[in-house]
């Protein structure tokens, strides 16, 4: 296949090249490097056939530049995400998030692709009654960008008809977590460095979190034949606080981290049910917390500063 992955040099995103280079695909990635890095695409540069294009999403040539590559699949792991999740501005959240995947989608539709999106589980459904999530329950998203997703999800159905596999996602964790853009990243960042983390978010949350790798897995899956919303996630919750233990004991920072309130809301509770793709692609997750985990903290403390430079606007 040839692929084009939007948001290709960051962290989901990044880990999904490597993976469709090592089965052979060849990939086009865009990406306006605000949050994701040149340096997570060395080795995949070095050992397949990967382009790169630094461009924003509200350019107005991204759309041709994806037809031009034509691509069988055009995946979107991109979406950034406003600090306050929309609450200051929702008017111009909707317009950046539904438009963005609508350009997408027609660049896609245009050049005969199908489209694969995805989009974190918590934002996506927000607080629902019923855990672990189907597809098939009413989203209930506590922000103006969780609602916004849900209206690019329902746009792309509507216009790609079979042609489309939307994935909601579970919370990640593994190589490569940003630490200026999520809390748990820079939570690990600050205790390999032997600082103690100030974690804006609620310790007991209790969330769905899966391995970016098994992540990575569902959307090479479906990129081969997913069609319609499916769930990717464990079915299980735990704590953040669990989860930065966990990291703490693996790095071996004995200090206590300090939680404080964060800026929006989000569930108490969130898990995903994965039974659908299961049954449709042979899905499921396979890597333990315990290996998880030692991977996360070796990729953090092999990290190195990365290489950016000015996207194309």
């Amino acid at each position: 296949m040839r692929v084009a992955v939007v948001g290709g040099a960051g962290f989901l995103g990044s880990h999904l090249v490597d993976r469709f280079v090592q089965d052979g695909q060849e990939v086009l990635v865009l990406d306006d490097l605000s949050s994701g890095r040149l340096d997570h695409l060395t080795d995949a540069r070095r050992h397949g056939k990967v382009g790169i294009h630094t461009i924003s999403m509200e350019h107005p040539h991204v759309g041709a530049m994806i037809v031009r590559f034509a691509p069988d699949v055009v995946v979107q792991v991109a979406q950034p995400v406003p600090a306050d999740r929309g609450l200051s501005d929702p008017t111009a959240t909707v317009q950046a998030v539904v438009g963005r995947t609508a350009r997408l989608c027609e660049a896609a539709s245009e050049a005969g692709a199908r489209f694969v999106c995805t989009v974190d589980g918590v934002e996506f459904f927000g607080s629902v009654a019923h855990l672990p999530v189907k597809e098939t329950q009413r989203p209930h998203p506590l922000h103006p960008f969780g609602a916004s997703l849900y209206a690019a999800m329902r746009y792309v159905e509507a216009r790609m008809g079979r042609d489309w596999c939307g994935l909601v996602v579970a919370s990640l964790y593994g190589p490569r977590l940003p630490a200026d853009t999520t809390e748990l990243g820079r939570a690990l960042a600050d205790m390999v460095q032997r600082r103690t983390p100030t974690i804006a978010a609620d310790a007991t949350a209790a969330h769905d979190w899966l391995y970016v790798e098994d992540a990575v897995d569902a959307i090479a899956r479906a990129a081969e034949g997913g069609m319609g919303l499916m769930c990717v996630g464990t079915g299980e919750t735990t704590s953040l606080a669990a989860i930065v233990e966990a990291l703490a004991a693996e790095v071996g920072y004995e200090d206590a981290p300090s939680f404080v309130a964060g800026t929006f809301p989000i569930p108490a509770q969130f898990s995903l049910d994965a039974t659908l793709i299961e049954s449709r692609l042979g899905w499921r997750p396979w890597t333990s917390r315990v290996d998880g985990i030692k991977k996360t903290v070796t990729g953090a403390a092999d990290a190195k500063p990365g290489t950016r430079q000015r996207a194309l606007t």
